[in-house]
């Protein structure tokens, strides 16, 4: 004997199967997830970094280790235990052959911060996380 359950378990999958596949997702190694293309250096001029303003150099390399010209550049200072960020940006020149300089990356409290960096072309991405644990 069947039982209703079974109908709607199966009508389950096969929507969550729809959905997997209009994502774009696959389980098996030709899937579509995109990967890295660039990559990504950073480090702070002083180490380690401080509560308050800091400036962290960021390079920007394509995977051949050539810098990379034009790329736009994120950097979110983030503190994963409070959920929530810095209240305002850092400010991010480029200098030329993928090398960044980014000012008012700000650490408002002691603990434990992640500086989220990434990068993006039209045809490219990376991104990277640095972590750094602040005392007063």
């Amino acid at each position: 004997m069947k039982s209703a359950n079974t109908g709607r378990w199966q009508v389950v999958a096969i929507g969550l199967a729809v959905v997997w596949s209009a994502l774009g997702c696959s389980t098996d190694e030709g899937g579509s997830e995109e990967l890295p293309t660039l990559a990504i250096t950073a480090s702070p001029e002083t180490a380690p970094p401080t509560l308050g303003d800091n400036v962290f150099g960021v390079q920007v390399n394509d995977a051949q280790g050539v810098g990379v010209v034009g790329a736009s550049l994120t950097v979110v200072p983030w503190m994963p235990a409070m959920g929530h960020g810095a209240s305002s940006p850092p400010v991010c020149k480029e200098n030329g052959g993928g090398a960044w300089r980014c000012t008012e990356v700000r650490f408002t409290m002691p603990g434990t911060w992640e500086v989220r960096i990434k990068a993006t072309t039209d045809t490219d991405a990376g991104q990277l996380t640095l972590t750094y644990e602040l005392k007063k």
